[in-house]
């Protein structure tokens, strides 16, 4: 059986005791079932039957740990990433339902099966979107085969914002491009002179120095707009700040082309600038440069940014 009345009550927050961890194994019942059976005949008495039974039954007991956790200091747009240890205490499956509401807070498994005395890693994601000093959000876990045994969840952090990037994500947004590895650079470099990388095609870089550092962009809604960006509508709606460059080959530059669109109603200008000169520069594709006047038409204008380890 998945559960029987008067099954125990186990919280999460609590250790649970040898009574609870002996209500998950699996003990013999024995029980009797009746039937009464009307007779056909007129003012008959009823027939009357029993059958003797044995099952096996037991409390579907699942343990959580830890079961309040604290992400730290977390940047807005960031992503914080945390586990919960399920353990099943019982002899048999146990089926639980994650329960909560939240733009921050996610978890990719919304219903978990987990075997008879076996354990689960469940992922939490935290992305906040706006500074909350004392964010905190309870998510439950419901156990399907005995409903006293539901789990309470508490995440709590501190959401900062250095960089205001909240600020922002309120007048563009960028998308990841191509990412080109080390060898490729090489191999295009070598076929095609030095201090020309290839970008694909016949996009050729050229330092973003030289003119289109402030090439404004198109305001949303504006006739010859270029396609949406890639991603989910939630992706596209928060601006990312994390620029994954992979693997990189020391004294060998790395590439990765970047998307930038305005979102609002007006012209919108960016200054761009890297920190570390040295080991970061900022480029736009040659075929763009090329055009002039043709940039300030575009409705997204592509950069890309390189980045050698010395």
């Amino acid at each position: 059986g998945g559960g029987c009345p008067g099954s125990l009550s186990a919280s999460g927050g609590q250790l649970l005791s040898d009574d609870d961890l002996t209500a998950g194994r699996l003990t013999r019942r024995n029980l009797r079932l009746t039937f009464k059976i009307a007779s056909g005949a007129a003012g008959g008495a009823p027939l009357t039957r029993s059958v003797a039974c044995t099952s096996r039954v037991c409390s579907s007991v699942v343990r959580a740990s830890p079961t309040e956790v604290h992400f730290g200091e977390v940047d807005v747009l960031t992503t914080r990433s945390v586990t919960v240890r399920l353990d099943n205490l019982s002899d048999l499956p146990a089926l639980l339902s994650v329960a909560f509401h939240s733009k921050a807070l996610r978890c990719r498994e919304e219903n978990l099966h987990i075997g008879a005395r076996g354990s689960h890693e469940l992922r939490f994601d935290l992305k906040p979107r706006r500074p909350n000093a004392q964010y905190s959000k309870q998510v439950t876990l419901v156990n399907a085969k005995n409903r006293f045994n539901e789990i309470a969840l508490t995440f709590r952090s501190c959401n900062i914002d250095p960089l205001n990037v909240s600020a922002h994500q309120l007048f563009y947004r960028l998308a990841l491009g191509p990412l080109f590895s080390p060898a490729a650079i090489v191999a295009a470099a070598a076929g095609s002179g030095a201090g020309s990388l290839s970008a694909g095609s016949s996009n050729a870089l050229v330092p973003s120095g030289k003119g289109a550092k402030n090439a404004p962009l198109r305001p949303r809604g504006a006739p010859g707009l270029a396609p949406p960006l890639a991603g989910t509508a939630d992706e596209q709606g928060a601006l990312s700040t994390l620029v994954p460059l992979g693997d990189i080959v020391p004294n060998c530059a790395t590439v990765r082309v970047l998307s930038v669109r305005n979102v609002t109603s007006r012209e919108l200008v960016l200054d761009l600038s890297a920190s570390s000169s040295a080991d970061l520069a900022l480029y736009t594709l040659a075929k763009r440069h090329a055009l002039g006047s043709a940039l300030a038409n575009a409705a997204v204008t592509e950069l890309a940014s390189v980045v050698e380890e010395q």
